[in-house]
């Protein structure tokens, strides 16, 4: 894995990413960098979240940095729910493979627990309950039904001779296959109405272990997970979590890097937001090599820790007052006074292809005209890895 430094600002050789520009001395127009390792004011880490109503040019600059980001070899995972990603010409064009949930097994086995770092075991028993929380909240399920399904991953694992009390796996540890929890349902009475609920997830095959490819080669290459083509917001959102959740298996097996190895890109991230493996991601992903990339309509979409988590924050075209006031109180600290009242004026009059970046790089907020990704699909550049 290439190590790579995330943005530089100022003009040099090794400089990464240039979003856009924003007005300068005398109206000359200046270059604004991205670099959460800038040496003069580095961020604590390199995650960006980027809000705006339809329409404000949210994904032209999600492209752009996902564009820029590959020149570098540093690889996108993108989880596209909209089909904006894995439209085969942009597909082609930036050399992403998509997997499309639809019609090929995901790669990973919901049923395989993560390693503790710090014991080295796995603890079945933990996963058990973790996996039935994100059923139950993903679908609505009712305590007892919660309940009738963790009994039934339980017995997958026990039917595999495999102990729901904490160990430690063997290197090439087996875990039940995913469809054996349909088996298990299937054979206690009462369970008719459970199985009804989650029958897509089985018909659909989603985690089928025939042809199942390996999910470390699936995250080493830049990568659309195409989800816009399953039927209906349960499913996507639940092969959504399970992704995050088995993203973050794996990393934490991997070596330490503390550089940019590869971005994660969460369009429709309102749709994330309550997973449990977000947060752990955002705090020690980085660790390994991951940087987030978060987009959403609105920024009251987001938790305060989420929000917080990402050092930098692209603000694009807001209308409703609510979300101009949690602006406010992100960049100024209030949402009254000559200067929130400036931001709420500068939020409403942005064009599209206009956003307020935010960060202690720029405090409190440089207005930018970011360079669209369809005016960067001309740039004829060469780049070279950066290397710390």
């Amino acid at each position: 894995m290439i190590a790579a430094r995330w943005f530089r600002e100022s003009p040099s050789s090794d400089r990464l990413l240039v979003l856009g520009t924003s007005p300068g001395t005398y109206g000359n127009p200046r270059e604004v960098w991205l670099d959460s390792t800038f040496s003069e004011n580095p961020l604590p880490n390199p995650h960006v979240s980027i809000t705006g109503e339809t329409g404000s040019s949210k994904t032209q600059a999600t492209k752009s940095i996902i564009k820029e980001l590959g020149q570098y070899n540093i690889p996108a995972l993108i989880l596209d729910f909209k089909d904006d990603y894995s439209e085969h010409i942009y597909a082609e064009t930036e050399a992403l493979q998509v997997y499309d949930a639809s019609y090929e097994s995901l790669p990973f086995n919901p049923l395989a627990p993560p390693i503790d770092l710090r014991t080295g075991q796995v603890n079945p028993t933990s996963h058990i309950y973790r996996l039935g929380e994100i059923v139950k909240r993903i679908y609505r399920l009712g305590d007892q039904q919660t309940h009738r399904l963790r009994e039934a991953f339980k017995r997958a694992y026990e039917g595999s001779s495999i102990q729901t009390r904490a160990f430690e796996p063997s290197p090439d540890q087996i875990y039940p296959p995913f469809e054996e929890v349909r088996v298990q349902l299937e054979a206690v009475k009462g369970n008719e109405a459970l199985l009804g609920r989650l029958s897509p997830i089985f018909d659909l095959g989603l985690f089928s272990s025939e042809g199942r490819t390996d999910f470390g080669s699936v995250i080493t290459s830049s990568t659309v997970v195409r989800l816009g083509q399953l039927p209906g917001d349960e499913i996507k959102n639940s092969v959504a979590e399970f992704f995050l959740m088995a993203l973050y298996n794996h990393l934490i097996r991997q070596r330490q890097i503390h550089s940019l190895g590869r971005l994660l890109v969460l369009d429709e991230a309102w749709r994330l937001v309550e997973s449990p493996f977000l947060e752990p991601l955002m705090r020690e992903g980085q660790a390994f090599g991951l940087g987030l990339l978060i987009a959403t309509q609105f920024p009251g979409d987001l938790p305060g820790v989420i929000s917080e988590s990402t050092a930098t924050k692209l603000f694009f075209s807001q209308t409703q007052i609510d979300q101009i006031r949690e602006i406010q109180r992100t960049v100024v600290g209030k949402t009254s006074g000559p200067d929130a009242d400036h931001l709420a004026g500068v939020l409403k009059g942005l064009a599209p292809l206009t956003c307020v970046l935010h960060s202690k790089q720029h405090l409190p907020f440089v207005r930018v005209n970011v360079k669209p990704y369809f005016e960067r699909q001309n740039d004829q550049v060469e780049y070279q890895p950066i290397s710390k």
